[in-house]
């Protein structure tokens, strides 16, 4: 069994719902230059992970939370984004 790492694009809203391979390992959280739309207005915010690609694809729920912002006692922290202007994104998911 040979893992890849993946970029994945959390989308314009504050719920990203993607599908991961069972078992993926989220292992940064960053942000690009915008190609596509971001809750940002000039970057996409994404996150990488280990993923074994032989795995089934398993739906997982992503949320972007600001500094300061109320958040479910369901998400579990994931990783903090720092973009240049100063702006600051926290990434968390739903664990049920």
């Amino acid at each position: 069994m040979n893992k890849v790492l993946y970029k994945y694009i959390l989308g314009p809203d504050d719920l990203t719902i993607l599908s991961l391979p069972k078992g993926a390992r989220i292992v940064h959280c960053g942000y690009q230059k915008k190609y596509a739309h971001s809750p940002d207005p000039f970057y996409n915010l994404c996150f990488w992970a280990s993923v074994d690609t032989t795995k089934p694809l398993v739906e997982r729920k992503f949320y972007i939370v600001a500094t300061g912002e109320e958040y479910s006692e369901t998400l579990l922290y994931v990783g903090t984004i720092v973009i240049d202007n100063g702006t600051v994104w926290h990434i968390m998911e739903e664990v049920l």
